[in-house]
């Protein structure tokens, strides 16, 4: 028997909801496919929201695109994901209002959004 870690069962549906809700979504040419993560991203560069979430991006339709520090080039960057940004938001039906930029990782779940194969 496998020996897993114990999980608050509203964690775990919470966790389920935002993967299915994720996965799949169009954004442009692109189609996400959502997991959770163990250890969050520690390279810096996450858009906080008003609502406590955050998201920190690496590509973007190919390129790199890692939030900067300086307001100028951030703002930029985030017109840019604008986009995603709005998928998301439709997806999981929240409101994303950029509050602030940070080097450290939001607390509680951390999700991954990649280019997947699904389509929805």
């Amino acid at each position: 028997m496998l020996n897993l870690p114990a999980i608050d069962p509203d964690e775990a549906e919470m966790r389920r909801v935002v993967v299915a809700a994720l996965s799949g979504v169009r954004v442009g040419d692109a189609v996400l496919a959502a997991r959770i993560e163990r250890v969050p991203d520690r390279r810096g560069g996450w858009l906080r929201f008003a609502n406590g979430a955050a998201l920190a991006i690496d590509r973007l339709d190919g390129a790199p695109l890692r939030l900067d520090d300086d307001a100028i080039v951030a703002a930029t960057q985030i017109e840019r994901a604008e986009p995603l940004i709005a998928a998301i938001e439709a997806a999981l039906g929240v409101s994303l209002v950029p509050e602030s930029l940070a080097t450290e990782p939001p607390e509680g779940l951390i999700v991954t959004i990649e280019p997947g194969a699904a389509a929805r």
